[in-house]
């Protein structure tokens, strides 16, 4: 599941991992992210071991880090330069399950402003490209939803009961699915955008 920012709880994801299903969404960029702690070897003391080890500075960051990935830099749309760093295993202390996460810092080359997005996914395997790549998914249902709302009455049906409720919402996805199908058919003939 690809979630806005809301969703990057500890009850969201617990549901999740009780439905067995991957949680892909956004952490808040003043989340404290720790590496795990590593286990002293021979004689174990007293008490639960020690879960969380070093704290990843976000501010610290550079190329020079073993997490960072690549730079994704396009000058001709745009002054950004974004650096992807990729932390496979971390800890955060309101998430209860170890969790992968990818750092965006992007830099505007104009006036040098730093900004910072933390995407994470309950899926340790994934890739920071494909994590990068399932969140700019959810934009296309945020779209689809604003084109609902807007355009074909989700926002204005009144119905109550449960059947009518269904009906209303299927209905309005139907109709933006559908003026999608058309309008990308319309422009494939007519060689129109």
């Amino acid at each position: 599941i690809v979630a806005d920012g809301a969703y990057g709880s500890k009850t969201y994801l617990l549901i999740c991992i009780e439905q067995n299903i991957a949680l892909i969404s956004k952490l808040r960029c003043t989340s404290a992210l720790y590496l795990p702690a590593e286990q002293k070897k021979g004689k174990r003391g007293r008490g639960r071991a020690k879960k969380y080890g070093e704290r990843v500075h976000l501010d610290k960051l550079d190329k020079t880090s073993p997490y960072f990935c690549k730079t994704i830099e396009d000058s001709e749309t745009s002054n950004l330069i974004i650096d992807v760093y990729h932390l496979p295993m971390i800890w955060t202390k309101f998430l209860p399950v170890m969790v992968n996460v990818t750092v965006l810092i992007a830099t505007n080359t104009r006036t040098n402003k730093v900004s910072r997005k933390i995407l994470f996914s309950t899926d340790l395997a994934l890739s920071a490209d494909l994590i990068i790549e399932y969140y700019s998914l959810r934009f296309q249902i945020e779209f689809n939803f604003r084109d609902a709302k807007q355009y074909f009455g989700l926002a204005d049906f009144r119905a109550y009961k449960a059947t009518q409720v269904n009906n209303s919402v299927g209905l309005a996805f139907f109709m933006v699915n559908f003026s999608h199908i058309v309008r990308k058919k319309v422009t494939d003939i007519w060689e129109v955008e």
